[in-house]
């Protein structure tokens, strides 16, 4: 099976609530493919010098649609804005910046392409972070900075770590947090599951293996791993395999990084789920909604594994 031969096999759409009023926000609707959201508001920024504010990152191999704001930065002025496979829709003005609470969740159509099978709708996902959360070396960036590591964190990135703006720092701490997520689910669904082996099928990802389960039991909240953390049992298993410290997490190298700790669902619901298969094609075209911060490609995942759970029946 192949995802996202090409970007218009992935297209999101942002769903946000914007209220508008006369303030000196400009709200537009940002188009784009092939770039990831961090780059384009960093072009944005350099070029009205203003901040730029958005609800929430998107994939660079697709075609997205989403919000951001640009203070006193006018419809035509922003006409002046060029940039292939990029474009900018004036939508109104409002008082207030867009920010990443502000996000609902995200509209998913996504193409895949050499599907011998029709595969299975799913209602729910573990609540994974995915490869766009990772890239190549994220998590392992933020693992230096944890660990004060910041020449090899800075050798990586090609420049001196300290240069980087708060964005780019957080974003690579967060990639780090992630991984710890992901781990920490992992452990509580062999722990409740280890009675019943064909219960959780393993998917591979960049970063190891994700577990998936056939039913929802019940959801629960899981902390990003920090300094305040309550920490239970898989966690002090967790990080002494990762040699490290809830401590190390309170930066104060990096003063702007430290803050409380964020929790994140344990699972979360698939919802307007839909699906269309062409067999003489080998495509399938799914299209569903997810709340913010979950990821479509984990929904794909775990279609992959409730086909390989269907088989044991």
């Amino acid at each position: 099976m192949i995802i996202k031969q090409s970007p218009e096999d992935f297209r999101v759409k942002e769903i946000l609530n914007l209220k508008f009023s006369e303030g000196g926000y400009f709200y537009y609707l940002l188009k784009k493919k092939n770039w990831n959201t961090i780059d384009i508001v960093e072009r944005l920024e350099k070029f009205f010098k203003t901040k730029a504010g958005f609800a929430g990152n998107k994939d660079k191999n697709a075609v997205t649609e989403q919000f951001i704001s640009l203070f006193k930065i006018s419809q035509k002025k922003a006409e002046k804005f060029k940039l292939n496979d990029v474009s900018l829709e004036f939508l109104g003005k409002g008082d207030k910046p867009i920010s990443l609470g502000m996000l609902e969740g995200n509209f998913f159509e996504i193409t895949l392409r050499e599907v011998k099978e029709e595969l299975p709708s799913v209602s729910f996902i573990e609540n994974y972070f995915d490869e766009q959360r990772f890239g190549k070396n994220n998590a392992l960036i933020g693992k230096f900075i944890v660990q004060r590591k910041f020449k090899e964190a800075s050798k990586i990135i090609g420049k001196d770590v300290f240069s980087l703006s708060k964005r780019r720092l957080r974003f690579y701490l967060s990639a780090y947090q992630g991984y710890l997520f992901n781990e920490y689910l992992k452990e509580y669904i062999k722990e409740h599951f280890k009675e019943y082996v064909k219960d959780y099928v393993k998917v591979k990802y960049s970063l190891g293996e994700l577990f998936f389960t056939k039913e929802f039991t019940k959801n629960f909240k899981i902390s990003l791993v920090n300094f305040d953390t309550k920490s239970d049992g898989i966690y002090k298993k967790m990080l002494r395999r990762e040699k490290i410290k809830q401590s190390d997490f309170f930066l104060r190298e990096m003063p702007s990084l430290v803050d409380e700790s964020v929790y994140r669902d344990a699972f979360a619901f698939v919802e307007q789920f839909s699906s269309k298969f062409f067999a003489k094609e080998n495509k399938q075209i799914v299209s569903f909604y997810l709340q913010k911060g979950s990821y479509a490609t984990v929904v794909i995942k775990k279609m992959l594994s409730s086909l390989e759970m269907f088989k044991y029946k």
